[in-house]
């Protein structure tokens, strides 16, 4: 692993953009709402390479009325095509430019909207709209028509797509950006118990791979969240719920994004390893209704040489930025220390802390280290994350060592190495002037050759 980070260019760690689109069920209404869509993803195709686009995701409510419509009860065929004629137009941007995309299943994507099986519509819109008239047989059968992974296939040469969950409802996909692998998984609205046991075996089967997960109701205060599903029905989940089971105790997700509530709200949580999760809710679907159809989008930009994940929104129809706080803001995100040092001061990643570590950390110190990258200075000996090795770092390496060994363990291995380096590195240590320390540190690394 230590070779391999090593011989890696620093341009591998280039800032790189994830694209969220949020419920576009108000655009999908109309021929103009319908262009808007287009403008995002056609913008997602001419800006691909200028802002490093990597992946699309897409938060559920992707169209407005289902399969069927809303209110006729007595219908016998699809008669909502229109919406979903826009949406695959729009997608089909992103497919002809070979651009993975994915999308997390909302409850405006049921046959019936709001309508579960066996289950009293939560709105009891059907009732009051369809006096007398049994609640019908609902599911997500017209969007796997269009976008099921199995039923459509239309993954199958997207390098990619991971796969679907048995009912072609979830999916998940993997994913290169700025030097590392991601996993993105993608879950229908109020995740049931089966949907966060298939994502479980996903997860299991790319441990400790960063992970990002896209939903439609997690985060917010509206329609459901945090304390209940947005739909009723056994074996369904609430945010609270969500985490609890799934994104607590999994480390590697480290961001939780969704629509649905109509706000635009995020939060820092704490995950029962003690490491920070981002989730975020966008739903831009009021700035579409009365016809303004803005087509507001989100740009998630991931700085991992900076240390910051920037979030921006944008509008390609009206080429506008959102600023305020809500809608712009900055996460700090350390990757190094959050994905890839478990054990601070085994340099070479091989679990254990000895003198092949001693050895790196002597190869590295004092040298400039400021055009690798941050995981390559780590493995120099850049234990503080500063960008150099220098004294701090001795006495940060030192403690790391005799932690893992023993106390004193670190002084027995440096007798025991020959050359005159590493004595003269552990006497320098002790010396109170900095500028001593410099200078015998200086004439051991350019005399011990």
């Amino acid at each position: 692993m230590l070779a391999l980070s090593l011989c890696s260019s620093s341009l591998a760690q280039q800032p790189w953009t994830l694209v969220g689109i949020g419920d576009t069920q108000v655009l999908s209404q109309s021929v103009a709402g319908g262009q808007a869509i287009e403008s995002m993803t056609q913008w997602v195709v001419d800006n691909q390479q200028a802002k490093n686009i990597v992946f699309v995701t897409q938060l559920g409510d992707i169209v407005q009325d289902g399969l069927y419509g809303r209110t006729n009860a007595q219908a016998s065929s699809v008669n909502n095509v229109d919406e979903w004629n826009r949406v695959e137009a729009a997608i089909a941007h992103l497919e002809n430019a070979s651009i993975p995309w994915g999308t997390a299943v909302g409850n405006h994507e049921l046959d019936w909207v709001d309508v579960i099986p066996g289950v009293t519509p939560s709105s009891n819109w059907w009732s009051s709209e369809n006096p007398g008239v049994p609640v019908p047989a609902s599911g997500f059968e017209g969007w796997k028509q269009r976008f099921g992974p199995t039923t459509t296939g239309r993954f199958d040469d997207v390098p990619q797509f991971g796969g679907a969950s048995p009912d072609d409802v979830d999916s998940y996909f993997v994913y290169n950006a700025g030097g590392r692998d991601y996993l993105h998984i993608h879950l229908q609205v109020d995740v049931p118990d089966t949907a966060i046991s298939w994502a479980q075996g996903v997860i299991d089967a790319h441990a400790g791979m960063p992970t990002i997960v896209s939903t439609h109701v997690f985060e917010g205060t509206i329609h459901g969240p945090p304390n209940h599903p947005y739909l009723p029905g056994s074996g369904r989940n609430s945010a609270n719920q969500v985490w609890d089971k799934l994104i607590n105790d999994n480390s590697q997700i480290f961001l939780v994004l969704n629509g649905h509530t109509g706000q635009q709200q995020h939060r820092t949580r704490t995950n029962a390893a003690g490491k920070s999760v981002f989730t975020i809710v966008q739903d831009y679907a009021g700035f579409d209704t009365g016809g303004q159809n803005s087509g507001y989008m989100r740009l998630y930009e991931f700085d991992e040489s900076n240390s910051v994940l920037r979030v921006k929104t944008y509008s390609p129809k009206l080429d506008e930025y959102l600023t305020t706080a809500s809608h712009q803001y900055d996460l700090t995100l350390d990757w190094l220390t959050r994905f890839d040092i478990t054990l601070v001061g085994d340099l070479d990643f091989n679990t254990v802390i000895d003198i092949n570590d001693w050895n790196l950390f002597r190869t590295g110190h004092l040298t400039d280290l400021s055009s690798l990258t941050k995981l390559q200075q780590y493995s120099m000996g850049d234990m503080d994350g500063d960008g150099d090795n220098d004294v701090s770092d001795f006495a940060l390496f030192k403690t790391a060592y005799d932690n893992a060994n023993g106390v004193g363990q670190f002084e027995a291995m440096v007798s025991r190495v020959p050359e005159p380096c590493s004595s003269s590195l552990l006497g320098a240590c002790s010396c109170s002037s900095l500028i001593v320390l410099r200078g015998r540190l200086g004439r051991c690394r350019h005399g011990r050759r």
